[in-house]
């Protein structure tokens, strides 16, 4: 299954929203570890997030595209 998701850094609505830490993880990564068995595309406009998902070999399935 391909799964798409975008996921902003800067959320006006809840500031920080996908990078705040639930048990000892971002929000942004355990929703893609969800998803571990699937081809998961990720529309960002961070710069952290995607270097964040290169590093971590348990999301060696996503791709993401930086949002311009």
């Amino acid at each position: 299954m391909r799964i798409f998701i975008p996921i902003k850094e800067e959320s006006q609505r809840v500031p920080n929203k996908n990078f705040r830490e639930f048990g000892g993880e971002p929000l942004y990564k355990h929703t893609l570890l969800k998803f571990f068995k699937d081809e998961v595309f990720v529309d960002t406009d961070s710069d952290k997030l995607i270097e964040a998902v290169e590093k971590d070999p348990r999301l060696s399935n996503v791709v993401c595209y930086k949002r311009k």
